[in-house]
């Protein structure tokens, strides 16, 4: 399937891949965009970024090409099992940390909310933060909450991301 810049859905899937792994040496299914035939899903088994559409069928997709103007999938033939990452996007224990802001504002909530030896990457903040010509693109929308098991989600509309924070060494 061909997706082009023209097509309505381009912008969230493409910020779904950002999600997805790039690390050859990791499990080839994190490396695929998953569709439930409502959403898309990527995950690269630290974070997980999850768009609300119906354009592609359920199943497995193999990612051919992604640039900034086209995305090419098409459906994967083998057995492989996408992660179960519903639980990660659930809202049980949420505790909400802000509601939009900047970057630097919504990164120092998030820090400011995770125990003591807890961190996030911010890249992946970035990332979930950032779809060029959507109305993602200005943080502000964004709700910022930390879950029960610390996972830091951040939901605007049809878009949801999840990532785990790091533990900080001690010393």
């Amino acid at each position: 399937m061909v997706i082009d810049k023209t097509n309505f859905c381009f912008n969230g899937i493409k910020w779904v891949l950002l999600a997805r792994s790039m690390d050859k040496g990791r499990s080839e299914v994190l490396r695929m965009l998953y569709s439930s035939g409502s959403f898309v899903a990527a995950t690269d088994g630290y974070r997980a970024h999850k768009y609300q559409t119906d354009v592609l069928p359920a199943g497995l997709y193999r990612v051919i090409t992604a640039t900034k103007n086209l995305i090419v999938v098409e459906p994967d033939d083998t057995d492989s099992i996408f992660p179960d990452i519903d639980g990660l996007f659930s809202e049980e224990g949420e505790k909400q940390i802000c509601d939009g802001g900047n970057l630097p504002h919504i990164l120092k909530e998030i820090i400011l909310a995770l125990p003591e030896d807890l961190s996030i990457n911010p890249d992946f903040l970035k990332d979930a933060l950032s779809v060029a010509g959507d109305a993602i693109s200005t943080p502000v929308g964004f709700t910022v909450a930390c879950t029960s098991r610390s996972f830091i989600k951040l939901t605007n509309c049809e878009y949801e991301a999840v990532f785990t924070p790091f533990r900080i060494p001690a010393g």
